[in-house]
């Protein structure tokens, strides 16, 4: 996104801003409507932003990098990594998929 326009920034913002917009008013009902249920939101944008600041300081080779080595910040997800990791890549991903699925039928089923 950074190669677009300053006009082709600006517009996905509006969208970033207004799914976050809505994703905080339905953690909001969420939690209001259900007193035993934690909610959470996180900034994976300032993380993920700390981390390409400085990627070799967290063990990435660069921050532009793409491909499938351990030290590669955007690893594709299509990879088969192996032992330990690929045990918890494959539960991360099918906790952040569904996860990811539920909150787009929330936030645009009314």
């Amino acid at each position: 996104m950074l190669a677009q326009s300053a006009s082709s920034q600006a517009a996905e913002k509006v969208v970033i801003d207004g799914f976050n917009a809505k994703l905080a008013q339905r953690v909001a009902t969420l939690a209001a409507t259900h007193s035993g249920v934690k909610t959470y939101i996180w900034n994976s944008y300032a993380a993920f932003n700390k981390i390409l600041d400085n990627p070799t300081a967290y063990g990435f080779k660069d921050g532009t990098t793409y491909g499938v080595a351990d030290n590669i910040f955007w690893r594709s997800v299509f990879a088969r990594p192996s032992g330990a990791y690929a045990k918890r890549s494959v539960v991360a991903m099918t906790i952040i998929l569904a996860v990811r699925f539920q909150l787009v039928r929330l936030l645009f089923s009314n």
